[in-house]
């Protein structure tokens, strides 16, 4: 179920840009009259929309599931990927399984058992053991251990992928909020408009130029209050 604090803080995070955003992600062509888009990894993967009401600059916010639809592989990796998650849960994989900070330690499952040769046993056996921050482990890992970064490389890239998915969903010319706990861990790796990130976001095959107008933002601040909105 989405929280409610993820919409509230969301909402909040959108109105107040100004104040909580590390700069744009992708520039763009904001339109105050089209919906706003938020989108936040962390723990699970939330999402939601805001749309205006009337003409005096308040939005209305949207609650959703979007984090719980099916993940789609855009390559055969990905695949792989998809097929070992669906085995060792027996069943369906949301795209939260893979972009969310459980999801992280997932791929790293799935990279560990088919590049067993690049297993560095001091860093695999505390990410292994721990329970709860074993995809923080993996970030802090990321710049030593190559079995640590592939695994953030490829959920980041996922990331991208279902953000530009939400932009095709909502058209979000209102801007496009991109929150949560993972994105400020992992500034650097988005926030270039050349990022694998960003390119992932864009590729939507004929349907690419839809997103080029979008506003994408990166909010950094923890989210203000629900009463925000």
């Amino acid at each position: 179920m989405l929280r409610a604090d993820f919409l509230g803080g969301a909402c909040g995070r959108a109105w107040r840009c100004g104040g909580c955003c590390c700069g744009p992600a992708q520039e763009g062509k904001e339109d105050r009259s089209a919906p706003i888009g938020v989108i936040g990894a962390g723990t699970g993967l939330g999402e939601v929309f805001m749309t205006p009401r009337g003409g005096d600059g308040v939005y209305e916010a949207w609650p959703s599931e979007g984090g719980h639809v099916e993940f789609a592989p855009r390559n055969e990796l990905e695949f792989e990927c998809l097929q070992f998650i669906k085995k060792k849960l027996n069943g369906r994989v949301s795209v939260e399984r893979v972009v969310s900070g459980t999801g992280l330690v997932n791929v790293y499952e799935f990279l560990r058992s088919k590049f067993p040769q690049d297993i560095v046993a001091r860093y695999d056996d505390e990410i292994m053991r721990e329970t709860k921050e074993g995809g923080a482990l993996i970030g802090k890992h990321s710049a030593d251990d190559q079995l640590c970064k592939q695994s953030l490389a490829f959920m980041l890239e996922s990331y991208g992928a279902e953000t530009g998915n939400l932009g095709l969903k909502f058209m979000p010319y209102g801007g496009l909020y991109i929150a949560g706990g993972i994105i400020t861990k992992v500034l650097h790796h988005v926030q270039k408009e050349d990022s694998a990130f960003m390119k992932a976001f864009r590729d939507k095959g004929r349907l690419s130029t839809a997103l080029y107008d979008v506003s994408a933002r990166l909010c950094i601040d923890p989210p203000p209050s629900p009463s925000s909105c």
